[in-house]
């Protein structure tokens, strides 16, 4: 199985420092989202460029909302 993305990839996407305990969570909830829209079981190297754009863009998602809320105030 291949991750979808380093954690260092992740914390250059958001241009942040992130903490490798919640990245790593971000991700499996992205990798999960994903096989369940895609029906895949797991991913292969290379990962393909457009399952690692929408991987990180979930993860970041997830990342930064990790409630589900709907709005900020």
């Amino acid at each position: 199985m291949a991750d979808l993305f380093t954690i260092e990839e992740f914390a250059s996407y958001l241009h942040q420092d992130v903490d490798t305990s919640s990245a790593t969570v971000a991700r499996r909830i992205a990798s999960g989202w994903l096989k369940s829209a895609t029906g895949l079981i797991d991913f292969t190297a290379p990962i393909d460029d457009q399952l690692f754009a929408w991987g990180l863009e979930l993860a970041a998602i997830a990342f930064r909302n990790p409630d589900g809320v709907a709005s900020e105030s």
